[in-house]
């Protein structure tokens, strides 16, 4: 049942307070809402006016990347790789995402066999991945022991 309620609520102080206090997954949505359009309202501040846009796009496709190897075009058909590259760079630097960089992993040190170039993205927080995805609690306290342990990407 725990992880249950951590897949739904995730890891951000608010969610977990507001969740403690009421237990009601409707709060967890509008904490989890607000949170995220303080993030996107933030984009302005660091990003100049012709990059806002894509940063913004590419946050909000960054949740259907989760997991898999990373490929700019996935981000944005026909957007320069180089840009969007840009774009995943600055939300790694503000730790709404980390690379998780592939390595062979065959010896000490790991680094040594490391891919640079190939790697996933993690999200900052399951609570906040599950609510841009769209997936309700309810799916989530639905899911048999096994499909839960193994679902996806987000498993990771």
């Amino acid at each position: 049942m725990l992880q249950r309620e951590y897949l739904f609520v995730g890891g951000m102080p608010e969610a977990v307070s507001v969740y403690q206090e009421s237990r009601d997954p409707s709060k967890i949505s509008w904490v989890h809402r607000s949170i995220l359009d303080t993030y996107q309202d933030e984009f302005a501040k660091y990003a100049k006016k012709h990059e806002l846009l894509r940063l913004q796009n590419v946050f909000g496709a960054l949740p259907s990347q989760i997991g898999k190897k990373i490929i700019y075009r996935r981000f944005a058909a026909g957007a320069p790789s180089l840009q969007i590259k840009q774009a995943v760079d600055l939300l790694v630097k503000a730790q709404l995402a980390s690379k998780v960089i592939h390595s062979h992993g065959n010896g000490i040190p790991i680094k040594a066999e490391e891919k640079g170039k190939v790697f996933k993205q993690i999200f900052l927080d399951i609570g906040l991945l599950h609510h841009m995805i769209g997936i309700p609690p309810q799916r989530i306290y639905g899911m048999d022991e096994i499909k839960l342990i193994n679902e996806g990407a987000a498993a990771e």
